[in-house]
């Protein structure tokens, strides 16, 4: 068997492009700048994240950190999901996760065999976005409500059923 069928026979995906999205906790714009709304990704966001996109960068640095939640720590260990750390010298409100967002699309952003997304929750990220976004034109499109996401309580791993068979959970 040739190395590409073989790849092929292990790896759905063997050939695709992937999909990534950088993903960041809500941001809530204010009247003298933006704060986090929220420290943690909303469960049924990050569900609906994984139904669309093969891998999540979700950036942190060295100024507003904010920990991984159980579901983040399963999809790092299962290599979906990456935390790369940025280093900034001062920022103010949320700017460090917005910076860090923008660096890791940059970085990825034209990889060979990968498309990458960012999330915007608010329009603050665009804001201050310049040119490290728009380097080709594009097309946003929103489907609301198109196919049912799993709520925020589905499992991410695998389980074992009563009588030890496998049953199949969410995301493997």
């Amino acid at each position: 068997m040739g190395e590409a069928k073989r790849r092929r026979s292990i790896d759905p995906a063997f050939g695709r492009v992937k999909r990534g999205l950088i993903i960041t906790c809500p941001i809530e714009v204010l009247p003298n700048g933006f704060s986090i709304k929220n420290t943690e990704i909303d469960p049924y966001e990050l569900r609906h994240a994984l139904l669309f996109w093969d891998r999540l960068v979700y950036p942190t640095n060295n100024l507003v950190h904010i920990a991984s939640s159980p579901d983040l720590e399963f999809l790092e260990s299962a290599k979906i999901l990456e935390r790369p750390r940025y280093s900034f010298a001062s920022a103010t409100n949320a700017e460090p996760l917005i910076k860090s967002q923008l660096l890791a699309f940059r970085d990825r952003d034209g990889q060979s065999k990968e498309v990458w997304d960012i999330c915007q929750n608010s329009a603050v990220l665009i804001q201050g976005a310049g040119e490290v976004i728009a380097r080709d034109a594009g097309l946003q499109l929103e489907l609301l409500n198109v196919i049912p996401i799993p709520e925020k309580d589905v499992p991410l791993t695998k389980s074992l059923s009563s009588n030890g068979s496998e049953t199949m959970n969410f995301l493997l």
